[in-house]
């Protein structure tokens, strides 16, 4: 991981980044080709040092303060991971509509009832060829982070972090959700080809409103 930092600091920012901090930041994410996947709308706010976000982003903003500017590149591994060929998997074709093709996506509840997200590789007369993976996973990816925000976290928004933590499964939920990313405006994130609209869900897809 790399970082360079463009320093707009003001001069009353007297907290640093570390843990038990709370943190208010806005951010923007580059995939390794430089395309925006993700502008500075998004903004979120978190206790620094209790998983809430990405290990290597943690690691990037520590030891900031507000009002200031920083670049993080990270490889795959503390991204989104590296692609696995395993999240390719095949599905019988009557689970999906007639008109599926190559492109569409479909959010689909697994056993444990997660949405995962399908995105069509390939239709077969018998079967229907779907990449599981986070459609980042693979790439480095650069954000864009800006600190707007850094004092102590309260009691209570230290018990709520400690909570979390607690109850949060080892492999956490990314930065940006599959989910959102393909509902986004990007070309490279397979938005459905087919100009009326998403495809029909399968049977056993959860269908999600749009934001």
């Amino acid at each position: 991981m790399t970082k360079q930092k463009k320093s707009r600091r003001s001069g009353d920012a007297a907290f640093q980044v570390s843990p038990g901090m709370w943190v208010r930041v806005r951010y923007a994410a580059r995939d390794e080709d430089g395309e925006l996947v993700e502008d500075f709308e998004p903004e979120l706010g978190y206790v620094h040092g209790y998983g809430a976000l990405l290990e290597s982003l943690e690691a990037a903003l520590d030891g900031h303060r507000a009002g200031e500017r920083l670049i993080a590149r990270l490889p795959p591994e503390d991204a989104f991971g590296k692609r696995n060929e395993d999240a390719v998997i095949e599905v019988a074709r009557d689970e999906f509509p007639e008109d599926v093709q190559a492109g569409d996506r479909f959010d689909v509840e697994s056993d444990d009832g997660k949405v995962l997200v399908l995105r069509v590789l390939d239709v077969h007369p018998d079967a229907v060829i779907a990449d599981t993976n986070h459609p980042l996973a693979g790439q480095s990816v650069t954000f864009h982070l800006e600190l707007l925000e850094v004092r102590p976290a309260s009691a209570e928004e230290l018990a709520r972090a400690e909570a979390a933590l607690e109850d949060r499964e080892p492999a956490i939920e990314p930065l940006i959700p599959a989910a959102r990313l393909l509902r986004g405006g990007s070309k490279r994130y397979e938005q459905d080809p087919r100009e009326s609209g998403e495809p029909s869900a399968p049977e056993s897809a959860n269908d999600q409103p749009e934001e």
